[in-house]
């Protein structure tokens, strides 16, 4: 038995090579006939007349498949609701699983997606990057505070933050800290960033958390190679990665040509560029720290992580340890970064360490924290 027209068709799976079967059909049935033509092609006599019919009437274009989609979708979004995504896109930079999340909308995911692709919210060039090694079952035998990444943020090249930078004296590098197992993220800020400057940030971090009871033998420090973190083989002192191992945690330097070796961190910095930096307006230095320390709570307690079963760093932290320690672990406020020119012109050692940095003045509580400028749109 012959094969019919409706099983060549069904298996092609390109548009121009169902244009040419059915324009090979047209062609023959306009010099034969049309039952010729049906007993040719093994099809109906009513095929044959649809495609002659479409040909005569809009010429090649008529061949194509037309979409079988109904002129009315009875749920389709209205063109308010869809204006409603593209404002909440704008105003926190969230992707379709987020929004959906936190703003409790009926529809699914692959609609909210549509919708920004649409209107041309969607970054094409966050897309660009390569599939990731994927780490996660491995990062999640790690224990909290086992491994912590720590970077070091450029903010000069954030085109609504630099002016505000320059006019109104903000902070030009952020340090940032990164746990791998629950995600925390812990900040400092300072005006240059060198050997100094990231040996009070790592100071700070390891105090706290051996105040709070974490075992600093068993906490690894991962860095760059870069020179604010020693990683010149020429530095006789090794000040920062002394700095590490006297406090009694282990430093590891991540080899050249590894980028996804940091990749906890370098993702909280795009995160916090799209969601903090690129949103916020500052008043002075002190409305910048009130609003990062702000930011940094939100992130540790109240911003869920999608990778990581859409459980927030306390949820996972709060898994080892209790509840309220797990809250003043997650309590260290972002730390001023400044020390006197002397001390930066001698960046090997600091005797009197305990006296540089400091922290923002206190705030509420965490629980009556409006999450940063954003979260007023999502409580109105």
């Amino acid at each position: 038995m012959s094969i019919t027209y409706s099983e060549v068709i069904y298996n092609m799976s390109r548009q121009k090579d169902k244009f040419n079967f059915r324009k090979k059909m047209v062609k023959f049935a306009k010099k034969n006939g049309i039952r010729p033509a049906r007993r040719e092609f093994n099809c109906s006599r009513n095929t044959v007349r649809k495609w002659l019919r479409r040909y005569k009437k809009e010429g090649d274009q008529g061949l194509f498949d037309r979409s079988k989609a109904p002129d009315n979708i009875h749920n389709k979004m209205s063109e308010k609701e869809e204006e409603f995504i593209v404002k909440m896109r704008e105003a926190t930079e969230f992707g379709a699983k987020r929004l959906k999340y936190y703003f409790d909308l009926d529809w699914s995911e692959g609609a909210i997606y549509r919708v920004l692709k649409e209107n041309d919210c969607v970054d094409d060039q966050k897309t660009k990057h390569g599939k990731k090694r994927d780490l996660r079952e491995v990062k999640r035998q790690y224990k909290a505070f086992e491994r912590i990444m720590v970077d070091v943020k450029h903010l000069q090249d954030i085109p609504n933050y630099w002016p505000q930078m320059m006019k109104k004296s903000l902070p030009r590098y952020q340090y940032t800290a990164r746990d791998v197992k629950t995600g925390a993220m812990f900040l400092g800020f300072g005006d240059s960033y060198c050997v100094p400057y990231s040996k009070i940030f790592v100071t700070k971090l390891l105090e706290h958390l051996d105040n709070h009871g974490i075992p600093l033998e068993e906490v690894d420090i991962k860095t760059d190679n870069g020179s604010e973190f020693s990683g010149n083989l020429d530095d006789p002192d090794r000040g920062f990665v002394n700095s590490v191992e006297e406090m009694g945690a282990n430093h590891i330097f991540i080899p050249p040509n590894t980028p996804n070796a940091n990749a906890d961190v370098e993702t909280s910095h795009r995160y916090i560029e799209d969601e903090f930096y690129d949103l916020e307006q500052f008043e002075d230095r002190e409305d910048f720290y009130r609003k990062v320390l702000t930011y940094q709570y939100f992130w540790n307690i109240g911003r869920i992580n999608l990778n990581r079963d859409k459980q927030t760093p306390l949820e996972i932290l709060s898994q080892e340890v209790s509840g309220r320690r797990a809250l003043r672990l997650l309590n260290l406020k972002p730390i001023m970064l400044s020390v006197d020119n002397s001390d930066l012109e001698k960046s090997s050692g600091f005797n009197n360490i305990n006296l540089m940095g400091q922290h923002p003045p206190d705030y509420p509580d965490y629980r009556k924290i409006r999450f940063s400028s954003f979260y007023y749109i999502i409580t109105k």
